[in-house]
């Protein structure tokens, strides 16, 4: 007969120093323990630990010394777990097997890498400059890559079906479709000419650039030294981050499905990234993100939802944060009991919210 309680599974690979253990549940029978430990990781798997190759405890070096682990934050994804705090830069954990475990950085770039090679062949000479880039789509998840570097070339003055500039370019692995972009109005200001399917040339006859539709741009919101995250979440396929010590109350979430991707487009689209900061009083640090039908943000001054606004999704056009509450939420992250959120209050008073009306109701300090 089953009988509740614990039962003991080993020691820590330091007992007398700090561990933190994190869950990782990839499914019901896939279902693992992180034993963090000062700069190292363990895994524990059906009661005892994941063992390597040679016979002996799976071990991986990372980079959190034992007074920093009580700070980490994290949030899963299928086989990727991402890491943040403001002790270093957000890093990705990757389970490629069940002793095969990576810790690698974060890019914040596409995961698609740009044509190279980019040139041309210009039907008749003449004396006028074009100018373009071009960008490769990832023929399964759709993610669009940086561009090129730009191409100048002297053609034609006007462009035809018989007075043409036709590029091309070394092909992509995994790339299913290349979009065209051409200059105008300002040599670093491009519109979307053409897409060149899954083919490598792309013939320019003169069609007008849609300059509603401009290429992806490179952005790392984390670029500064020590200015890293210190919460991460996903919400509606987007990674979440937010609470640096230069943005405190500012909130990063990636383009839409693309992980990791903080690409923007000028003007921006709605599956850019997203940057928001939140307009408060005072300035009180983001200490807790929580998914639900809007994502619930907890900092030091009180509690707001980020959404889209009205019925629009959200999206870099369409943002609204609404302040719930003036409570401020302590340094703890919240528990999702059933259609409730339990949050911890600055000084210590818990008080819980509803994820379907997302109203904010007090409860009674503990005794």
């Amino acid at each position: 007969m089953a009988q509740a309680g614990f039962t003991f599974h080993g020691l820590a690979a330091d007992p007398a120093g700090p561990v933190r253990l994190i869950p990782f549940v990839f499914s019901e029978a896939q279902a693992y323990v992180l034993e963090f430990g000062p700069r190292s990781l363990r895994i524990w798997h059906g009661g005892g630990l994941v063992l390597g190759g040679d016979g002996e405890p799976f071990r991986l070096e990372t980079p959190w010394a034992g007074e920093q682990l009580t700070a980490l934050r994290w949030c899963q994804s299928a086989d990727m777990l991402y890491l943040v705090s403001h002790a270093g830069p957000p890093r990705r954990l990757e389970r490629h097997g069940h002793a095969d475990w990576r810790l690698v950085d974060v890019s914040f770039l596409p995961g698609v890498s740009p044509p190279e090679g980019l040139h041309c062949t210009v039907k008749p000479a003449g004396s006028r400059t074009w100018t373009y880039v071009v960008t490769a789509v990832h023929r399964e998840s759709g993610e669009e890559s940086l561009p090129t570097p730009q191409l100048q070339v002297t053609g034609p003055d006007a462009l035809s079906q018989t007075a043409s500039v036709t590029l091309a370019w070394t092909p992509v692995q995994d790339a299913g479709e290349y979009r065209v972009y051409r200059a105008g109005g300002g040599a670093s200001v491009y519109g979307f000419l053409g897409s060149a399917g899954a083919g490598e040339t792309y013939t320019d006859t003169g069609r007008t650039p849609d300059f509603d539709a401009g290429p992806p741009e490179a952005r790392n919101p984390f670029s500064g030294e020590g200015d890293w995250p210190s919460c991460a979440v996903f919400w509606q396929q987007r990674l979440c981050f937010a609470g640096t010590r230069n943005g405190p109350q500012t909130i990063w979430a990636s383009r839409s499905g693309a992980y990791g991707n903080f690409s923007v487009s000028r003007p921006l689209r709605d599956d850019d990234a997203v940057t928001v900061t939140i307009a408060a009083d005072t300035v009180s640090a983001v200490r807790w993100l929580m998914p639900a039908r809007r994502l619930l943000v907890g900092t030091g001054g009180g509690e707001w939802t980020l959404s889209g606004q009205g019925e629009q999704p959200f999206s870099p056009l369409s943002c609204s944060l609404e302040r719930q509450s003036s409570r401020g939420s302590g340094d703890v992250q919240p528990l999702s009991v059933g259609d409730a959120v339990l949050a911890l209050q600055r000084g210590g008073a818990s008080y819980a919210s509803s994820a379907t009306a997302l109203m904010w109701t007090a409860m009674p300090e503990p005794t």
